[in-house]
């Protein structure tokens, strides 16, 4: 009876903090020491740790073949007094930065597997056992998984800068959360993407989640490139299904994709950006020639209604003429009665009849051509 009131007692003081148990700090930087004496691993192998006195955690070097998912399971110790002990997994880059972190305060979770995106490359494992005193005297192991993908996502990505490139209609994986139970504090709370649209095409965003309650999707542009911090919410809808409503880009460039995951607990998901319907193509000259006050311009035929073609005495095309080709077979044009001798600059679009209004595409490059005498 003694006994059992001894240990709700010091369970009762760890809770309010006024025992202090031996815990390694995730640090931010390995120390030269520490890369140097870690431990030489690879991929799909287990591995055995012996726990001796004053010990509280264990580094491997790893090299990654190949982009994809690195995964690390640990077998917990089984205290009498505490039970399931706390384990905490840290992956460090190849200069021993803290790329990654994960921990597991769930008691139910004996055998728990962390997953994390990484590229080609080599990286430290730390495998950490909170409370270690307690297994101190023990061994436990754990297992070195890896699924090699192009499409996943590639940690540390919670920052614009440190951004997961991804191209458009391909569904990429990826690993969010900081751990499993009540933990909110750590890193990989959010990941995020970014990928280059088209101005003019219809996108939809594609998100499967094991945990949509947790989780929040938001596609952001940047407002102004020369503001690189400030971004904008567009307006896509609210994510039924796993997939967004349709947008179309309004420039050509890069767009962000932000995760958010507000409940802790790791979980998988998948994400695409899906092209839903293409912009209009944008013709190509193949060929501008003059003539005696006149030019004649060719183009290479494009799936459209139409053409615009403008023409100006200056290249930011100020006062330009605009003459339309209603045909989208023609791809020829002669302009006549100009000036002799005088330098022009020609540009052309497609268009597209729309519910009675035209759409058009974007402007090709600008041409310069002198005409004759």
């Amino acid at each position: 009876m003694k006994k059992r009131l001894l240990t709700m007692a010091i369970v009762l003081l760890l809770s309010l903090g006024l025992i202090q148990t031996k815990a390694y700090a995730i640090e931010a930087k390995l120390t030269a020491e520490e890369m140097k004496t870690a431990k030489e691993a690879t991929v799909n192998q287990n591995c055995s740790i012996n726990w001796v006195e004053d010990m509280d955690y264990e580094i491997y070097k790893v090299t990654i073949p190949q982009r994809g998912i690195f995964k690390i399971t640990t077998d917990k110790l089984i205290s009498k007094t505490f039970g399931a002990l706390e384990t905490r997994v840290a992956i460090y880059d190849a200069n021993g930065s803290l790329l990654w972190e994960c921990r597991d305060d769930n008691k139910d979770i004996v055998s728990p597997t962390y997953c994390v995106g990484l590229g080609s490359g080599n990286y430290y494992v730390l495998v950490e056992i909170i409370m270690s005193d307690s297994a101190w005297g023990k061994s436990s192991t754990h297992q070195f998984a890896f699924e090699p993908t192009n499409y996943a996502e590639i940690e540390s990505n919670s920052t614009k800068e440190t951004a997961t490139q991804i191209v458009t209609d391909m569904a990429y994986t990826g690993w969010i959360g900081y751990g499993f139970g009540e933990i909110n504090h750590l890193t990989d709370g959010r990941d995020i993407y970014k990928v280059n649209l088209i101005k003019g095409n219809t996108y939809k965003l594609i998100c499967d989640v094991e945990k949509t309650c947790n989780t929040t999707i938001c596609l952001m542009s940047e407002k102004d490139k020369n503001i690189c911090d400030y971004w904008e919410d567009l307006e896509i809808g609210d994510m039924e299904k796993g997939e967004s409503e349709p947008f179309t880009a309004t420039y050509t460039g890069e767009y962000y994709i932000s995760i958010y995951n507000y409940g802790g607990d790791q979980y998988k998901y998948s994400l695409e950006v899906r092209t839903i319907n293409k912009g209009l193509e944008t013709p190509k000259i193949s060929s501008l020639k003059a003539g005696k006050k006149s030019f004649t311009l060719k183009w290479k035929k494009v799936k459209c209604n139409g053409y615009q073609i403008q023409y100006a005495t200056n290249k930011q095309m100020k006062k330009a003429v605009t003459k339309t080709i209603k045909k989208a077979g023609t791809t020829k044009l002669q302009v006549k009665k100009l000036k002799g001798k005088k330098k022009y600059y020609v540009r052309i679009r497609s268009y597209r009849n729309e519910k009675g209004k035209k759409k058009y595409s974007e402007w090709s490059a600008v041409k310069p051509v002198t005409t004759k005498r």
